[in-house]
């Protein structure tokens, strides 16, 4: 009978004292795992009631480590916390960067109560309105807008253009940016006019001059940094441009694409540009992420001048694209740490990757090495120097990573193994074999990488 089979049912207590969902406490927690494991009991229970009385009963551990991967999303197919071992920092795989334990913090001090957005009928004291103001001040930009990511505020830049006008843009910036902005369709929902000029590697300021006409609303400039095929030297910088724009009555829209917010010593190395020196060069509307290298959540920043951000945030579609009280309250947090922290690589947890000596990739890659060797499905684990990136084999930083071979027919079992976990660990294959970057590895993740192998 029915009942028999549900006094057979572990209790939960039982089942929060079996290792998988022991172990998930690493990542999850207590109150998420308990919330978890009585919800899928629950779901558990009412499909049993349309089975029969002879059904048997899985033994607890089986039962625990699948609830377990329903949990951290790995069967559910939802979105999982994983450890980043493929030495890229942005990719297809990785949805979110991670955001700074100070930001977390804030997050569940302001967010565990009703938040409003307009106190005391002062517009001036939204969440909105703090971000927006944090903004302003590390960047020397008069005016600010938050969305909920970048598309939607390159989407805003450009449908504040008078529709139908044309924009004049160089013709290798009309790809598809490193997060999946394709250029070319966005201006057309915008209603623009695509005005293209010079090859796919390379732009006069004279054929920028040339191409402006009484039809023209502004200029975009995409920053190399959002695609491959595009480098510094092949069209004119940031200021130059400024001062044709200034020079034609029109704006220059920058799309600074892979980039962070202010000065940062060590990242200069990279080549890359920050959204203060683009505002002091003169772009009239920069846009920008709130993720990647900059700290923060998931979500794209629109900041210049006020006369061109103020037409921006009059547009119908400003609150279909403004980002969430969530999102505000994590990127005015991670904001408040540029501000006021003397050490950004030791509060924002992208730079503090970053940032990580290769002496240290180097030993900790080591250490691991041997732990992972001692796998029964590995043969052989060797740390090796390495190459990572910020993301598509673009802006290379020296690494350390730990080359792993399989025993022989193992080597799918052991792929297997790394992604099913309840901590799913992503790495590249090359030759045959596991390759696992410690770049984008905090080192609070090492030892649950070496009992990942060991299980």
């Amino acid at each position: 009978m029915p009942h028999r089979i549900f006094d057979k049912l572990p209790s939960v207590s039982d089942l929060l004292e079996n290792p998988p969902l022991k172990k998930l406490t690493e990542t999850v927690s207590h109150s998420s795992i308990v919330s978890g494991v009585r919800s899928y009991m629950d779901r558990y229970q009412r499909e049993l009631q349309a089975r029969t009385a002879d059904y048997r009963m899985p033994p607890i551990g089986d039962l625990a480590e699948t609830i377990s991967r329903w949990i951290s999303g790995v069967d559910a197919g939802r979105a999982a916390t994983v450890i980043n071992g493929t030495g890229v920092m942005c990719s297809s795989q990785i949805s979110q960067t991670p955001l700074p334990v100070a930001v977390l913090e804030a997050m569940f001090g302001r967010c565990r109560d009703f938040q409003s957005m307009n106190v005391g009928g002062d517009l001036d004291q939204s969440i909105d309105s703090e971000a927006s103001s944090l903004l302003c001040q590390l960047t020397n930009s008069e005016a600010a807008i938050v969305t909920g990511n970048r598309a939607g505020a390159l989407y805003l830049a450009l449908a504040n253009l008078p529709s139908g006008s044309s924009v004049v843009i160089a013709r290798g910036q009309l790809g598809e940016t490193f997060d999946g902005i394709r250029v070319p369709d966005l201006i057309k929902q915008a209603g623009l006019q695509l005005a293209e000029i010079g090859t796919t590697n390379s732009t006069t300021l004279a054929e920028y001059s040339d191409a402006i006409d009484d039809q023209t609303s502004a200029i975009i400039y995409f920053d190399n940094s959002n695609f491959s095929g595009v480098s510094a030297e092949s069209c004119p910088g940031i200021e130059e441009l400024a001062q044709l724009a200034a020079s034609k009555k029109v704006p220059l829209i920058v799309d600074i694409g892979f980039s962070h917010l202010v000065d940062v010593p060590f990242l200069k190395n990279l080549g890359l540009t920050d959204v203060k020196q683009v505002v002091q060069q003169g772009a009239n509307l920069v846009v920008a992420s709130g993720g990647n290298l900059l700290g923060g959540p998931d979500c794209g920043i629109l900041l210049g001048k006020t006369s061109q951000v103020s037409g921006c945030q009059s547009n119908p579609m400003v609150n279909a694209v403004r980002a969430s009280n969530l999102t505000l309250v994590a990127l005015s947090s991670v904001l408040e740490l540029y501000l006021t922290s003397k050490q950004l690589e030791d509060e924002i947890a992208t730079l503090s990757l970053v940032s990580t000596s290769v002496e240290n990739l180097k030993h900790r890659s080591e250490r691991l090495a041997t732990l992972i060797g001692a796998s029964e499905l590995v043969e052989s684990a060797e740390s090796v120097s390495a190459t990572a990136y910020l993301f598509d084999q673009k802006y290379s930083l020296d690494s350390f990573a730990i080359e792993v071979s399989a025993v022989s027919g193992k080597l799918e079992e052991l792929q297997a193994k790394l992604v099913s976990s309840p901590y799913p660990l992503l790495c590249q294959e090359q030759d045959s074999k596991i390759v696992i970057d410690l770049r984008y590895i905090f080192p609070r993740q090492d030892m649950v990488v070496a009992e990942i192998f060991a299980s």
